[in-house]
């Protein structure tokens, strides 16, 4: 057996569901529906996640998984047993919101168990941040192209998909992470809902070409950055209301910026910008908040 028959959700009085030493790969959501159910068996099946909805089982007494394959939760909170699972798992979704919350939980790698149980989310917001996340590539699809490099000695570009267990969410805060990069293939996956994406304090030196096709996005927040200069896609952002650019290394503010229609807060502080040439806010119509303090200005006479 693969999967747990959906029928099992009706039978609402269940108690004791042993499905051990199957070939099932996840628990389903609609377990959250069993709220009688007092002890689960699933030891003897590749689970690598364990969905969100246990948190809601109150009665539930006994949890049995093989917990060397389980990759989410962390490790440190499955060693602490079922109910820390629980309150991990019920702090990390706020269904009212649609919000899965993985803020400061120690995560280092996207694993395949936390990719399963986003990719499957309905919720709307994301917040990875204060963790130790260095790349956004999945840790299983980090391995499959090392293996392609070792065999082929050529190296592989990680492809749009392997970034899809992203596509659904509207606000996504993966601040407060070594983040060198955001990759190409998240800007293309997450053009079409994408309204908010927040990479702040992290070790970017640059922003994805693929930027300018974020058409929904109306809030970037790249402050305390490495940045040296802005994509001029990023004119292609046609909704974009709100850009944060302090704490970056930019020695000019970005010429990109005046062709969108929308912007109405610019925060370009403490930057390096020397010269502001003196038709360079011609094209900003609905600005409305600027602040470009604590640079090293002077204005352009020419």
């Amino acid at each position: 057996m693969e999967e747990v028959p959906v029928c099992v959700a009706s039978l609402t009085n269940l108690e004791v569901l042993d499905c051990a030493d199957n070939h099932i790969k996840a628990i389903p959501q609609w377990i959250g529906h069993l709220k009688q159910i007092q002890e689960l068996y699933f030891g003897g099946n590749p689970i690598t996640s364990l969905p969100l909805e246990l948190a809601s089982l109150s009665d539930l007494a006994i949890l049995r998984t093989d917990v060397e394959r389980i990759s989410f939760p962390p490790r440190a909170i499955l060693a602490q047993g079922l109910q820390s699972i629980q309150s991990f798992l019920a702090r990390v979704s706020n269904p009212q919101v649609g919000h899965i919350s993985l803020n400061d939980c120690g995560l280092s790698v996207i694993d395949e168990g936390l990719v399963n149980m986003l990719s499957s989310s309905v919720a709307h917001q994301l917040d990875l941040s204060r963790n130790r996340i260095a790349t956004l590539l999945p840790e299983h699809h980090q391995v499959a192209l090392q293996e392609e490099l070792d065999a082929t000695g050529q190296a592989i570009e990680p492809t749009p998909d392997m970034y899809s267990y992203l596509t659904s969410f509207q606000n996504l805060d993966i601040s407060h992470n070594p983040l060198r990069e955001v990759p190409d293939g998240l800007a293309l996956v997450c053009s079409q809902n994408l309204t908010n994406l927040v990479v702040s304090h992290a070790m970017l030196h640059r922003l994805p070409g693929t930027i300018g096709s974020m058409h929904a996005l109306s809030g970037l927040d790249v402050s305390h950055c490495r940045l040296e200069g802005i994509p001029d896609s990023i004119s292609s952002c046609f909704g974009l209301e709100k850009i944060l650019l302090s704490h970056n290394c930019l020695e000019l503010l970005p010429s990109s910026l005046a062709e969108l229609p929308c912007l109405q807060y610019v925060d370009i502080s403490n930057n390096r910008i020397s010269t502001i040439e003196n038709d360079c806010f011609l094209g900003f119509k609905s600005l409305c908040h600027l602040n470009v303090s604590c640079n090293v200005m002077k204005h352009s006479n020419d």
